[in-house]
């Protein structure tokens, strides 16, 4: 590993906190290093798309959940690898699997937290204030953050789950609400970080 390699991940595992440390501590355990996932193929990743909110539908398309999608489209950019921004964001799905708030919500609140966030005055509030922004835009074009109220049915059980699939909820519902979340969050992370 060359020394500007070697910064940049000390660099990294400084930005990713505890959580993020501690994911790529159990990738090193399982004998997954970083260098090894940054050579992924591209198919695996979706990287063929032109722009974060192409992306994030297309991983969407491809099995990613919708926090996996729509978090990993952006962490790329901002600082984080592909495979630990997929392993952070795999129990987000489907509103938590609980049918909470939508993954996509939860994903894009991720990314602005990894954008902007720390423990500086500034730094929280500048979060604070475009969760905020993100949630009165998304709740204007869909009424709601909460998964089971997006899809009319609870994922959460077994009824949900067989009504989701019978109609194709995934495609005919996910899907929009990836590609506007990720749309928002596009625009919100063009702003410039305060500090």
């Amino acid at each position: 590993m060359s020394k500007e390699n070697r910064l940049s991940r000390r660099s990294s595992l400084k930005g990713l906190g505890a959580l993020g440390a501690a994911t790529l501590l159990d990738g090193a355990a399982t004998g997954t290093s970083p260098a090894a996932e940054s050579q992924a193929p591209a198919k695996a990743t979706g990287k063929a798309a032109a722009n974060p909110v192409d992306l994030a539908v297309a991983r969407f398309g491809k099995g990613h959940s919708c926090a996996q999608a729509v978090f990993s489209a952006f962490a790329e950019q901002i600082g984080m690898d592909y495979q630990t921004a997929v392993k952070l964001t795999a129990g987000f799905g489907g509103g938590m699997g609980m049918g909470g708030v939508c993954g996509a919500v939860s994903g894009a609140y991720m990314a602005i937290g990894l954008k902007f966030g720390g423990v500086e005055p500034k730094a929280k509030e500048q979060t604070a204030k475009l969760a905020r922004e993100f949630a009165e835009r998304f709740k204007a074009q869909h009424r709601s953050l909460i998964c089971r109220e997006l899809m009319g049915c609870d994922v959460s059980t077994p009824e949900g789950r067989k009504i989701s699939k019978e109609k194709d909820l995934r495609d005919t519902v996910c899907t929009g609400l990836v590609r506007d979340a990720a749309k928002i969050l596009s625009e919100l992370l063009a702003q410039p970080k305060r500090s």
